[in-house]
């Protein structure tokens, strides 16, 4: 069985080189496998580092995609393959030197027909402390950080939820794809990001309700880039806004109905929507605050506005005296309206 190996790349040369490097260190006896690079608009040194990496990797194929967003790179790439089993990697991951190989032994089961496994943190510098314990609270049974796209699981190879496997480490049959009739368009500029789509999470309803398995091998695991960038409480607001459309979640606290309970000691108290604001104590959240707060809350975070750093945050002099909250919040249907 061919393995394509598919990373969609857009002016990141130094780390797809990094990525492009581990392909080539995959271990003695993973079998055939060939690496297309889709250059999805890219203005510096892309096409030149997909041309150097050809020494090492022979069945490179370089293809450029001129039409923006994530998810076009990804089916040009998928149009581009010749192989059986699609293996798509963002492309400032790096391999494990036995993820061909595991890819292969997961998939000897004809049952299975998405793989996925551990994503680990590759942090440029010393992450801030509220990222180091953001990163060790439990998540299922290992520890995830949606936001940055890591995560990662104990024990050996195993069935798991399609959810738990996401794109920048997802390998799945091409059958299974073309069924599914690919990825919904995703990642799309800021100008188009009214119109992106959900991204993975229709591939992994598709392979649920075909009654295929979905399997994490811990051999198929790769290391993800964290940027300076990434490390800061801006970039996880930002993330967790672009998070709420794509979940199709409505940011205006008139329509949420967002209700919180306080579970903290002295008493419980309720966080009352307001027009402009949610408070919380004393301290006033803005609106935009909400997916942060959803995003590290989902996440069993407890106490989870001390660890955002909400009062330095907002600039407010109090002390936050919430201890532990939780929110619920009503997801919009496709029609429009609350469910």
């Amino acid at each position: 069985m061919l393995v394509s190996v598919i990373v969609p790349t857009r002016n990141r040369a130094a780390a797809l080189a990094g990525a492009l490097a581990s392909l080539a260190r995959q271990e003695a006896g993973s079998g055939p496998y060939e690496v297309i690079v889709v250059d999805n608009g890219s203005t510096d040194a892309t096409r030149r580092v997909a041309e150097d990496a050809r020494t090492a990797l022979p069945g490179l194929h370089y293809a450029y995609e001129a039409r923006p967003g994530l998810h076009r790179g990804r089916h040009r790439g998928m149009r581009e393959a010749k192989g059986d089993l699609l293996a798509f990697i963002d492309d400032d991951v790096e391999v494990s030197p036995g993820w061909i190989a595991s890819l292969r032994e997961a998939l000897r089961d004809d049952s299975v027909a998405m793989v996925g496994g551990n994503i680990l943190p590759a942090f440029v510098d010393t992450p801030p402390p509220w990222l180091l314990r953001l990163w060790r609270r439990p998540y299922g049974d290992g520890h995830a950080i949606p936001s940055l796209s890591v995560l990662a699981w104990r024990g050996e190879a195993r069935d798991i939820d399609p959810a738990l496997v996401w794109g920048c480490n997802l390998s799945v049959r091409r059958s299974v794809l073309e069924a599914a009739r690919g990825f919904h368009p995703d990642a799309m500029p800021d100008d188009l990001i009214k119109f992106r789509g959900d991204g993975e999470m229709q591939l992994g309803r598709f392979v649920v309700a075909s009654g295929a398995r979905c399997l994490f091998h811990p051999g198929a695991s790769v290391r993800h880039l964290v940027p300076l960038q990434r490390m800061t409480f801006d970039y996880f607001r930002r993330r967790a806004f672009l998070d709420q459309q794509q979940a199709g979640v409505e940011i205006s606290l008139k329509e949420l109905g967002v209700e919180c309970q306080r579970l903290a000691i002295g008493g419980d108290r309720l966080l009352r929507p307001a027009e402009q604001g949610i408070a919380i104590g004393k301290i006033e959240a803005r609106p935009e605050m909400l997916g942060v707060l959803r995003q590290i809350l989902f996440q069993q975070c407890h106490r989870a506005l001390v660890l955002l750093g909400l009062e330095r945050l907002l600039g407010s002099g109090q002390g936050i005296w919430l201890a532990d909250c939780l929110l619920l919040v009503r997801r919009r249907a496709g029609n429009g309206r609350p469910e």
